[in-house]
């Protein structure tokens, strides 16, 4: 979760493999429903001032076998009290019951 906080301090790419608990009970292929959970949850968890994003600005794609989620345009807090836009991209890999990141950048 340490580099993950450097993305919100201005890193540009910090790639990761990680497990995270199951965001849903179905076994077989990741679903984008469950990727862009899993990728929402990592970005809350890791914004220590607030983290907003909107569905309407939610997309995702495919890379190499795995989903992609971008969250264009999210909020992002800081200690001020203010927000910066922010775009995000999150790879997810794995199933529905074991999600695995592969990669969360900001571009």
């Amino acid at each position: 979760m340490r580099a993950i906080k450097k993305l919100f301090a201005g890193a540009t790419t910090v790639v990761a493999l990680a497990s995270m608990s199951a965001c849903g009970s179905n076994s077989n292929a990741l679903e984008d429903s469950t990727a862009m959970t899993y990728c929402e949850r990592l970005a809350k968890n890791s914004a220590d001032y607030g983290f907003e994003k909107s569905l309407w600005d939610t997309d995702f794609g495919s890379e190499d076998g795995n989903t992609v989620v971008y969250f264009r345009n999210a909020k992002l807090g800081n200690a001020f009290g203010g927000q910066q836009s922010i775009n995000i991209k999150c790879v997810v890999g794995g199933t529905n019951s074991a999600p695995e990141l592969v990669d969360f950048s900001s571009f």
